[in-house]
């Protein structure tokens, strides 16, 4: 009987760890699709044209980063994706789904060559929630257009919506 449970408990648990492995794999398909666009642009991942003004132009994303909403093209000073990744009238609720992400993040990451490190969150309220940002090392004199993309996880808040939000950037330079 005891055995018997032991096994249904293992089973389930390499169920789990594969259900997990998975959707983390999925993540990193999809953010390492966006990744390869970066030099070009994200030209090859442009979607329609949501909004056009002086500031910026924005386009959705044909490419969708599991997990995420709104997935968009933006042209303003630079060329980025972003997508949101959670969001909540209760910034607390945002701790859990900030952690899984930056594990995410890291896990995708961290084997292609990228560095983690933090910076203060801007946001009025948000200190706990630190900008987590992935680099690669650039060898001085690299030209602007042979920079690596870098990679951006930020907590905000939005007065309009009065809600938080998750968000992932990823900036072509």
């Amino acid at each position: 009987m005891f055995r018997n449970r032991l096994v249904m408990l293992l089973v389930a648990l390499v169920v789990l760890y594969t259900n997990v492995q998975a959707q983390t794999g999925e993540f990193c398909d999809g953010v390492n699709t966006v990744l390869k666009d970066a030099q070009n642009n994200f030209t090859n991942i442009q979607g329609r044209i949501i909004e056009s003004g002086n500031k910026a132009t924005i386009w959705t994303s044909t490419v969708q980063v599991p997990g995420g909403t709104n997935h968009q093209i933006v042209n303003s000073t630079g060329f980025f994706y972003e997508g949101a990744f959670a969001q909540t009238t209760n910034k607390d609720e945002l701790m859990a789904v900030y952690g899984e992400y930056k594990r995410k993040l890291h896990t995708c990451l961290v084997p292609l060559g990228y560095k983690l490190s933090y910076q203060s969150n801007g946001s009025q309220g948000l200190s706990d929630y630190k900008k987590v940002v992935f680099t690669k090392d650039v060898p001085p004199g690299t030209p602007k257009d042979q920079m690596p993309p870098h990679v951006t996880l930020e907590a905000n808040y939005n007065r309009d919506l009065s809600k938080y939000t998750l968000i992932i950037d990823i900036f072509s330079h």
